[in-house]
């Protein structure tokens, strides 16, 4: 079976797709996923290439994984020196998309593995300590350890606790 590079761009409210020549726009909701997916399993050998996009990948890729249609999840810079490198400079949705297709063909990148449960929580846990951490860092720093005086009477938080988070 041939393989079939789709690039995919990921945006917050939309999906850019380029199969077959043909640009097809989605919406980034579960009734856009639950489409491409039926898309590109009409399609045997389809892989779908896209970028990281900080988090707006993440339902997409998983629904991906679930209708075991191959995925790979790039580095977004190595598919922008990918389009430099091929003469690209503008940056649109549907080029991009086109240009995730040319990298699919171009360098046959491996499918991006689901991820486990333990790494699922681990990611939760690593995003909650990151949006916590520079609040308690702003407090720590100050002299009594906390930005206004009602707020001092409060228990603080040590370190080990932050580390166990």
């Amino acid at each position: 079976m041939t393989t079939i590079y789709t690039g995919l761009d990921i945006a917050k409210l939309n999906l850019q797709l380029h199969l077959l020549g043909r640009r097809h726009d989605l919406p980034n909701t579960a009734a856009g996923h639950r489409r491409l997916v039926k898309l590109l399993a009409a399609l045997p050998g389809a892989h779908v290439i896209c970028e990281a996009t900080g988090g707006y990948e993440r339902d997409l890729v998983a629904a991906l994984h679930d209708a075991r249609i191959p995925v790979s999840v790039l580095n977004p810079a190595r598919v922008r020196h990918f389009a430099r490198a091929t003469g690209q400079r503008a940056k649109t949705d549907p080029l991009d998309a086109a240009i995730l297709t040319a990298y699919g063909q171009a360098l046959q990148p491996p499918p991006t593995a689901p991820r486990t449960p333990q790494e699922h929580h681990l990611s939760e846990l690593i995003r909650r300590r990151c949006r916590y951490w520079p609040s308690w860092w702003r407090n720590a720093s100050k002299p009594n350890g906390s930005p206004c005086p009602p707020c001092a009477a409060k228990p603080k938080v040590s370190s080990a606790a932050w580390n166990a988070i």
